[in-house]
């Protein structure tokens, strides 16, 4: 099965700044035509002015908060070609069950979490798991509490059930860094962007950070992906389309 994946950091934004350019981003899309596509930072009222400009995907996912409020880990896929056979929200904390809990570390003050989504193929009901998620800006040990996280659950699905995964997110580290290692290693996933040398820009924030013109979104696959191209999306064509990282396309076979 031929999956044509997108993992983007959307920037969350004020609605009204988000409304002007909604459309370049569903452009973008639409010119790529993901099968899946797998936001970070879009909140509620960013996915209702996007929505109708992608009228053939369904998105699902939770937000930082029990309101909705905050930034979401929101995947959106084809409905025509895929149905949904389970989707949860967990909260990277001790209690993963509650919005808006956080862990006991470095941590900074926002709550960080990931939307694990299964979906099966019509016709052919080959099954697949996505897991999306944007760790922790600032704490070291909060990160690699995140990811240890992340793959203990990933671990317990495939006790479960076990299907092909794809791991996608803002990581806010650079490939060099123990969190990063982790999926690798103990995850035992690999690195499909392993290539792209930066993803995040500061062109479209007012402030400066530490992560100007590093690498810090990924997309992992487990050994029974293969993955025929990846690529940054940006030139003429797109550039960030008003964010601060740019996406990344990969086509996978799974």
């Amino acid at each position: 099965m031929e999956l044509k994946i997108i993992t983007y950091n959307i920037r969350v934004q004020g609605k009204a700044k988000f409304s002007i350019r909604a459309a370049d981003v569903a452009e973008m899309i639409h010119a790529e035509d993901p099968d899946v596509v797998c936001f970070q930072e879009l909140a509620d009222y960013m996915q209702s002015v996007l929505m109708p400009y992608l009228p053939d995907y369904t998105f699902v996912g939770g937000f930082r908060e029990a309101d909705r409020s905050g930034e979401g880990t929101i995947v959106a896929f084809k409905r025509d070609r895929f149905y949904l056979s389970d989707c949860r929200t967990n909260w990277l904390s001790h209690t993963p069950r509650v919005p808006g809990s956080r862990l006991d570390s470095d941590q900074s003050i926002y709550p960080r979490l990931y939307t694990a989504v299964t979906l099966t193929e019509y016709g052919t009901f080959r099954t697949f798991r996505i897991y999306n998620t944007h760790l922790d800006n600032r704490g070291c040990e909060a990160k690699m509490l995140e990811v240890e996280q992340i793959l203990s659950e990933m671990a317990e699905d495939a006790a479960y059930v076990s299907y092909p995964v794809i791991l996608t997110g803002d990581f806010n580290s650079t490939p060099n860094v123990p969190s990063v290692d982790m999926v690798k290693r103990v995850g035992a996933l690999t690195d499909v962007t392993a290539h792209i040398k930066q993803s995040f820009t500061n062109d479209h924030t007012p402030y400066d950070s530490a992560w100007q013109g590093e690498k810090i979104d990924y997309i992992f696959v487990s050994k029974e992906v293969a993955c025929s191209s990846c690529e940054r999306l940006d030139g003429d064509e797109y550039g960030t389309c008003g964010s601060d990282h740019y996406a990344i396309c990969a086509k996978l076979e799974i």
